[in-house]
């Protein structure tokens, strides 16, 4: 495809005397004052909704404001609420059935095509932790399994990239399972008699963009290759479900027993009209057929958003008598079998009405008291009406398979915090029990006054670990997520001062059978004396090998070494020194090669385009300088972006907020203090409006100091890169605003989607106007891209499933309007595109019949304005792609993935760029007067003539 690539931006500045304008020119500037209140803008709302438009399905997607910078449902409700639209459900046959076809598709990758660059980053590097300690990361772990008699090799399952084999101990990994039809991956287990088998259950049950799964994959090689074991059979079905739990029996490989559950999301999206039951399975034949062992019961009290949630969380064999197993059932305590699976019994106590409760009493709970700087234990009690708890993470001890410990996920834990007799306050909270009877009795081990640490406090549904050291039952690892309060107090004593704790609390360990417990990752290495009126005793110094990255998911004891999988990928430390707390540990991740990144959105550089930045899951930003990947920001990392005229001009986004660089960007954005360093500045949100936890944003590519982003209730402007806002477009009615474009034509025309399916138009008249029905599908409109040739054409993608909407099937659209918006032409460019959600456009500025659409299986383009599409998957993995970015320069397109890190995928050889030897160019008569901005594009045989916004000085 041959391309004249000069890229020729000129500003011609034409200044008039104010003094020439006439009335009528001063009666047009007035009606494009920027910043006019939306209040006086809507009475020039031009409505252009079809008859059938259901405005209360559009009103659905309001919720998708809902989401705290702390919320770890926000994520969830985001990714997958936009699949869901309208109906809240994802048709899944419809989306295997995709994904099985693109793994099926040997078209995939046309030959006159260089293919794909895995960009990674494979790791992260130098991710900041709590403002000092620097690490490299992944992408979220879910599982990891050691080689029971080589060491060397390890296995580790991720959340939506699939498995990775090392053989050198973490030194490095390799993808094992790419072709594989989901890479959600719960569980991985080697046969103990025979290594060479490992099976791997599949799906997340646990929130943050969980996804079902598909079975079990079986390895006769030792995890170098994998197969799809049957998905269902007679009076058995895994389609819709995830498998939580994966125990191969030690006397015989071909016995497995495998604990599934529906996908404990915020949204139960993932409810067939006929789910299987879930349960606990049994195959004696190594997973070719399977039979029911144990049904999940569906419990009374259920909360609504949960109510197709129903299953087995865990699942614990015991491998000196593999006919003794324990499980851990959603809402409904833990059950026991000893006789292979063919009874089972529950061994935790049920309330009288019907609802589960914890296995011993709990009778107090002790909280923080700001007066006395001390821990203070409150009387507690279980409210009758409700479940004490939902997910149960087991423990069984392997060398005595009568010590269990479990730790209880409760979100409404009852204190009487005034000790009044009313239980006023509701705790969450992991509560450790255990039994040393196998379940005949229970003990409750204790809260923070009795050094049992509330480890995985208000993510317990999410992050929650209990390992048992195989060959000592008194030796246990569990874990969570962060204790993120920096000041605290010593909470087994009264001290008279706080410590300035900062980020501890991943990873305990005890050594005395759950009587005293030590934080193996406290960060802080030293303290200083009692210093100001506060008494803090401030950290003097903090380290990286004391701290690992928050969200634990699971461990593996091998030999002295205990391994962790976690949101940042996986951690090994060998504990030195005797005595429980004597133990010196050092932890080292280990996660070269790894890359399982989950990228949101991204942007490359402007005139270096092998710079990009991007907004990960719980990794922050990424930052890549060639080939060299960095961590930047904090926390969940949502975009980057870079002006496209003066790339010193450097943005990203953090759940709810937006921050601003001015002189290129730099590394850290807080210091250990959470304040922000290194020349950031937060520009967003406003005073008195309400952020999104995923922000839309878009720089304008002229008069890049004006920025937008979108709001609750619609689209904001600022002039002065973030300074100052006023509100330009209102979404009221349509949802949310999900995505934002300008066209670079005209820049004054401001194009915006909506969660509810609306389309809408602020033009260079501030006239606003929205589109929505007719063909139009009322689903999520995840991305629009104005033409880069024509102010009056704009792309836009549809999230979701054609299912959802009958008569409304597209995914891809154009729109074409006239000057007035009286004529506007709607195309349907989807063709035979599957039925899949769209989250990613890009369009050829030179030939805009060629486009790029990113699905939830894979990369398509078509050469002919979207009659037919191709896709160019190649040797990539079908995994969600995010974001996409075509640079025309280079004939290169990028694309971010949702667990398989960035890839780059080169067109055609870069084509010699040609001359513009002459310019001749009339301003636009009405804007006379006015001071006007041309920039021209010589692209191929093509000028475009951009017009700058008129506006009042």
């Amino acid at each position: 495809m041959l391309k004249q690539r000069l890229q020729l931006l000129i500003a011609l500045f034409i200044t008039a005397l104010a003094a020439s304008c006439t009335s009528q020119e001063a009666d047009f500037q007035l009606h494009a004052i920027v910043g006019e209140p939306i209040e006086q803008a809507d009475s020039t709302i031009t409505g252009l909704l079809d008859d059938d438009f259901d405005l209360a399905s559009a009103e659905i997607a309001v919720e998708f404001a809902a989401g705290e910078t702390d919320d770890p449902g926000a994520a969830d409700r985001w990714f997958w609420e936009q699949r869901a639209l309208p109906t809240n459900q994802i048709p899944v046959e419809q989306h295997n059935a995709a994904v099985q076809a693109e793994l099926n598709n040997l078209d995939r990758f046309p030959p006159s095509r260089a293919g794909w660059e895995e960009l990674g980053p494979a790791p992260l590097n130098d991710i900041t932790f709590a403002g000092q300690s620097v690490q490299d990361a992944s992408g979220r772990m879910l599982t990891v399994a050691v080689h029971p008699t080589n060491p060397s090799t390890i296995l580790a399952g991720s959340a939506q990239g699939g498995i990775w084999r090392s053989t050198d101990g973490g030194a490095s990994y390799t993808s094992v399972s790419d072709n594989m039809p989901t890479l959600a991956i719960k569980a991985i287990r080697f046969a103990t008699s025979d290594p060479n088998i490992v099976y791997a259950g599949t799906g997340e049950p646990h929130a943050s963009t969980s996804i079902y799964g598909r079975g079990v994959l079986k390895s006769t090689n030792g995890g170098q290759t994998w197969t799809q074991l049957p998905i269902s059979g007679a009076g058995w079905d895994f389609e819709f479900s995830s498998v939580a739990g994966l125990q191969v029996s030690s006397t015989n490989p071909n016995i497995v027993f495998a604990a599934t559950a529906h996908v404990n999301t915020v949204v139960d999206a993932f409810q067939p009209p006929s789910a299987p039951t879930t349960g606990i399975y049994k195959s004696t034949d190594g997973g070719q057929t399977w039979t029911l062992s144990k049904a999940a019961t569906l419990y009374d009290a259920f909360p609504t958003h949960l109510q197709g949630n129903v299953g087995f969380l865990d699942l614990e064999m015991a491998q000196s008598n593999p006919n003794l197993l324990f499980a851990a059932e959603l809402f409904g305590g833990i059950w026991k079998t000893t006789n292979g699976g063919s009874t089972w019994s529950r061994i935790t106590p049920m309330k009288a009405g019907g609802d589960a409760t914890f296995p011993a009493s709990v009778p107090y709970f002790s909280i923080p008291n700001s007066n006395t700087l001390a821990y203070q234990r409150f009387n507690a009690a279980a409210y009758n009406d409700v479940p004490d708890f939902s997910r149960i993470e087991l423990g069984l001890s392997q060398s005595n398979p009568n010590v269990l410990y479990a730790g209880y996920a409760t979100n409404a834990f009852p204190v009487d915090v005034n000790n009044n007799g009313n239980f006023d306050a509701r705790i969450q909270a992991g509560l450790l029990f255990k039994t040393t009877n196998g379940g005949t009795s229970w003990t409750w081990l204790g809260d923070l006054i009795d050094n049992v640490p509330n480890y995985c406090a208000s993510q317990c549904d999410y992050d929650n670990m209990v390992v048992v050291n195989p060959t000592n039952a008194n030796d246990v690892v569990i874990g969570g997520n962060a204790n993120y309060s920096r000041y605290l107090p010593d909470p087994t004593t009264a001290p008279t001062s706080y410590y300035d704790k900062g980020w501890t609390g991943m990873v305990h360990r005890t050594l005395d059978g759950g009587d005293n417990w030590i934080d193996t990752a406290p960060h802080c290495t030293s303290y200083g004396p009692p210093a100001g009126i506060d008494n803090i005793r401030p950290c003097l110094s903090r380290s990286a090998t004391k701290v690992t990255h928050p969200d634990i998911h699971d461990a593996a004891y091998s030999g002295s070494n205990i391994y962790i999988a976690s949101d940042g990928g996986i951690y090994r430390t060998v504990a030195a020194g005797a005595g429980t707390n004597g133990l010196d540990y050092t932890w080292s991740n280990l996660n070269a090669g790894l890359s399982t990144i989950q990228f949101y959105f991204f942007d490359i550089h402007p005139s270096n385009p092998d710079i990009m930045l991007g907004g990960l899951q719980d990794n922050s930003m990424a930052y890549m300088s060639g080939t060299t990947w960095e961590g930047w920001g904090f926390g969940d990392g949502i975009f980057g972006a870079f002006d496209p005229v003066d790339p010193n001009h450097v943005y990203f986004a953090s759940p709810n907020a937006i921050f601003h660089h001015s002189s290129g960007g730099a590394k850290a954005a807080l210091d250990v203090n959470g304040n922000l360093i290194n020349g950031w500045q937060q520009v967003w949100p406003p005073n008195n409006v309400q952020p999104l936890f995923i922000t839309p944003f878009e720089i304008d590519p002229i008069d890049t100091e004006y920025i937008y982003a979108g709001a609750a209730n619609g689209v904001y402007e600022s002039g002065d890169r973030g300074n100052n806002w006023s509100q330009q477009i209102s979404t009221s009615g349509f949802g949310i605003p999900t995505t934002i474009s300008l066209s670079p034509v005209n820049n004054a025309r401001v194009w915006a989607g909506s969660s509810g399916g609306g389309i809408h138009l602020r033009d260079e008249f501030g006239d606003l106007y929205a589109y929505a029905g007719g063909n139009l599908p009322a689903r999520y409109v995840t991305k629009i891209e104005a033409s880069p040739n024509n102010a009056d054409v704009v792309y836009f993608t549809f999230s979701g499933y054609a299912a959802n909407t009958p008569g409304q099937p597209g995914k891809v659209y154009k729109i074409t309007k006239d000057t007035t918006w009286n004529t506007v032409d709607v195309s349907d460019l989807t063709g035979d595109l599957p039925d899949v959600p769209v989250s990613a456009f890009a369009v050829d500025p030179d030939n805009e019949n060629t486009m790029w659409v990113g699905t939830d299986v894979g990369t398509f383009m078509t050469t002919n304005g979207g009659a037919n599409w191709q896709s160019i998957r190649g040797t990539m993995p079908v995994v969600a792609i995010m974001d996409m970015k075509y640079d025309n320069a280079r004939d290169t397109l990028w694309v971010v993935t949702h667990g398989r890190g960035a890839w780059r995928f080169t067109l055609a050889s870069v084509p010699t760029a040609v001359t513009l030897d002459a310019l001749s160019l009339d301003a636009a008569p009405h804007a006379i007067g006015l001071t006007v901005v041309i920039a021209v594009l010589f692209a191929g045989t093509m000028l475009v003539v951009r017009q700058r916004r008129i506006r009042s000085e």
